[in-house]
């Protein structure tokens, strides 16, 4: 709730590539207002709670662009947040500025990203089938993955900083895929809706 008594619904906290809640160099964690097109503030320490607004899709109204998946650079200085509706963006922690580093297609729809321990953003594209790489140190976009089914609507993903692999859950496949960067591979991973099991051995 803020400051006029208006309820705002969080989403996902700013995490690090070892899936923690990340700190900036305050001591404050971040995390996505989905209700309203926002990013919050939390001090742990003093309690302190604010709220800054991101940046809408063109023609599009904020309170629509549904802000979701949220990460944290490894310095703690920028949060980066996807849009369901929209952009891929960021928040600069320190100068609380923030701006879009790239705009998608409608029914793109990006999801849960992750980030990885060389700072390289992983965004699942839930409409498109797809895995977006994104290097937030050069600030450009450095792969985009076809999954083997494009149909399968990735939604979250995670970094996995012992294998060194991107691992990519779906909604519609029963199937997990993991993304190994390194040999700009993507593998699949199929289970059984009943009682199954699975195993990755890596390569």
């Amino acid at each position: 709730m803020d400051d006029n008594g208006i309820v705002m619904l969080t989403h996902d906290p700013a995490q690090t590539a070892w899936r923690e809640v990340g700190f900036d160099p305050q001591g404050r964690v971040w995390i996505t207002l989905i209700s309203h097109n926002m990013i919050g503030s939390v001090h742990p320490e003093t309690g302190e709670v604010k709220a800054y607004p991101l940046p809408a899709p063109k023609g599009r109204a904020g309170a629509t662009a549904f802000v979701y998946g949220s990460a944290m650079s490894s310095d703690g200085k920028t949060v980066w947040w996807s849009q369901i509706q929209g952009n891929l963006g960021w928040f600069n922690t320190q100068t609380l500025e923030s701006g879009i580093a790239l705009e998608f297609p409608r029914g793109t729809g990006p999801r849960r990203m992750a980030i990885d321990d060389q700072d390289v953003l992983w965004v699942p594209l839930y409409g498109a089938g797809q895995l977006l790489a994104y290097d937030t140190q050069a600030r450009k976009e450095v792969g985009r993955y076809d999954l083997p089914n494009r149909n399968a609507a990735p939604y979250a993903v995670t970094w996995d900083p012992q294998r060194k692999v991107v691992w990519c859950g779906t909604m519609n496949a029963n199937t997990i895929y993991p993304v190994q960067p390194a040999h700009q591979r993507v593998d699949t991973i199929s289970h059984a809706t009943r009682r199954g099991s699975f195993s990755y051995v890596d390569p």
